[in-house]
């Protein structure tokens, strides 16, 4: 088992079921009634009634002959994309896992409503030049309520005067990321006189939508009620019609780093020759030489946790490249691989580690791109298990060219065990990158650090120097193993109720002085759902304890 680094401390003293399986968003409609006054499709005159619109992510493209990729000025329009609900109505919609309550997500935003809202172009250039002065088209000018549950029984109203109206800021951006809220301290004029790369850069990797806060629930007489987590979000529209898109859990922000400060004051670290990583504090970004003949090299951030194939999980990065060369040493003439991704601290740092061969680097999840050296240049996001499966795909040819910032997201779903990668290039869509599908063979993947990588090219083929900046980087992680953490005394017992996660194995561990702990309870298999652990002594005459949960992986 792999120990995870977080841990909990205590001291003591109306219509048939529309389902669809998307792990971070929304994936049953449980009722929807469509009120007065709801949207219906010009033309046709047929209302936008469809419910499966609302499950899984939102669209990241409008298909037809007058669709394209959407954007903060292209929303989402088709039956197919988008539910409405007019006057007097109301849509409930539930999760497969809980979303929970956790001031640690960015903003302290738990989940995420997107509509068909988009902004104004201003400017009158509709052909990719436009600029906004931050008002909206289709937005709802009316009211909205949202409550939100944990047994689709006893719902809680969000406080209204916290709770911002569906379908309005903030407008989809289908190159976001759409577990990331968008910083809601923004508003219509943090947007005037913006293009798309400027509302791209204040939006700062998200997807857009509307943020919720669990915090916000309340009971019928308004007083506050905490939830450690919910499964249900009901919205109800009291005046005006909302179209919502779909509904998304917050991930967890492992990393975020935009260079603004110097980052080894925020827990990164270098292994290897530390010349090759530069924080540079004028341009707020980090520059990277790439250089195949220096030993394994390393620009890294832990995660605080340890992945595996059945945790979703995303990473995104920005990357601009100012020079590149392959065949840097003759006797090894062919094209080497420039990395970021994410690795096993332990593994990687171990002197047999060598990525050159294929066989000796476990334990990664990772974009690599290969510059041309007669195969046309080859993206290859890959995936290996623990103990040597490669599971690459090679997209070519896709040539990362110099002087061009390329955005780069990859984002890992465990339902399906696939990787997939997006990009756009100078905010333009770049690709398509091919998907990494895990196999019914391959085992298990344990990564623990999120990292910027400059390979040795030990026993490889090919040679590789390179350099450019890294920039915006942002790892979203599944939920804690350790949520809603409740600590007390029960019959002279210390023990601690948390919300636990399947594949994950649980024990309390005590200590008088932070610095020798030790077992105080029998391990316990994590089911998914609130458990506890109880100290095996008793609490009487024991002197200042202090516990602890640890989480480690099956």
């Amino acid at each position: 088992m792999h120990k995870s680094c977080l841990i909990g401390l205590a001291l003591a003293n109306l219509m048939s079921l529309a389902t669809i399986h998307a792990a971070g968003f929304a994936d049953a409609v449980i009722s929807y009634n469509p009120g007065t006054g709801f949207a219906k499709e010009f033309g046709s005159g047929l209302g936008y009634t469809n419910t499966t619109a609302v499950l899984g992510e939102p669209s990241r493209i409008t298909p037809g002959q007058f669709g394209g990729p959407v954007d903060p000025f292209n929303p989402p329009y088709l039956r197919e994309q988008i539910l409405s609900i007019g006057a007097g109505g109301s849509l409930t919609v539930r999760f497969d896992q809980p979303i929970f309550n956790n001031a640690a997500h960015p903003f302290g935003v738990d989940f995420i409503v997107f509509g068909n809202a988009g902004f104004s172009i201003t400017n009158a250039n509709f052909s990719g030049g436009g600029i906004t002065d931050g008002s909206l088209f289709g937005a709802n000018s009316g009211a909205t309520r949202v409550s939100v549950s944990r047994d689709n029984i006893t719902f809680f109203e969000l406080n209204r005067a916290l709770t911002p109206t569906i379908d309005g800021f903030f407008p989809t951006d289908g190159f976001g990321n759409f577990n990331v809220p968008a910083n809601p301290g923004l508003s219509a004029p943090s947007f005037a006189g913006l293009d798309l790369t400027g509302i791209r850069r204040l939006y700062a990797g998200s997807g857009g939508g509307t943020g919720f806060d669990i915090d916000w629930a309340q009971s019928s007489t308004g007083q506050s009620v905490h939830l450690d987590s919910i499964r249900f979000v009901r919205v109800e529209v009291l005046s005006g019609s909302a179209e919502i898109e779909a509904f998304s859990v917050v991930s967890e922000a492992a990393v975020q780093e935009n260079f603004v400060g110097d980052p080894a004051a925020r827990g990164w670290m270098t292994f290897g020759d530390p010349a090759l990583f530069r924080w540079n504090p004028t341009n707020q970004n980090l520059e990277v030489t790439w250089d195949s003949a220096k030993s394994n090299s390393f620009f890294a951030h832990p995660l605080g946790t340890m992945l595996a194939k059945d945790d979703s999980f995303s990473l995104a990065f920005d990357l601009k490249l100012d020079q590149i060369a392959i065949g840097t040493k003759p006797d090894q003439p062919f094209s080497f691989q420039l990395a970021v991704g994410l690795l096993n601290w332990r593994d990687a740092t171990n002197q047999n580690f060598i990525r050159g061969t294929g066989s000796q680097s476990p334990n990664l999840v990772e974009f690599n791109y290969f510059p041309d050296s007669g195969f046309g240049a080859t993206i290859s996001p890959i995936v290996v298990s623990s103990n040597n499966q490669f599971i690459p795909s090679f997209s070519f040819p896709v040539e990362l060219t110099t002087g061009d910032l390329f955005h780069v997201n990859l984002s890992y779903t465990a339902a399906n065990q696939t990787l997939t990668t997006r990009m756009t290039r100078n905010q333009a869509a770049f690709g398509p990158i091919k998907e990494v599908k895990l196999p019914a063979s391959f085992t298990d993947f344990r990564v623990d650090t999120m990292a910027v990588v400059s390979y040795s090219d030990a026993k490889a083929d090919g040679s590789l120097r390179a350099r450019g900046v890294v920039d915006n980087i942002s790892v979203q992680l599944p939920g804690s193993p350790v949520s809603g953490l409740i600590s007390q005394i029960v019959k002279d017992r210390w023990q601690m109720e948390f919300i636990s996660r399947t594949n994950w194995v649980y024990t309390l561990e005590r200590t008088s002085d932070l610095k020798d702990w030790r077992a105080a309870s029998a391990p316990l298999a994590g089911k998914g759902a609130r458990q506890t652990l109880q100290d095996e002594a008793l609490a009487s005459g024991r002197s200042q304890s202090f516990y602890r949960v640890r989480a480690d992986r099956q």
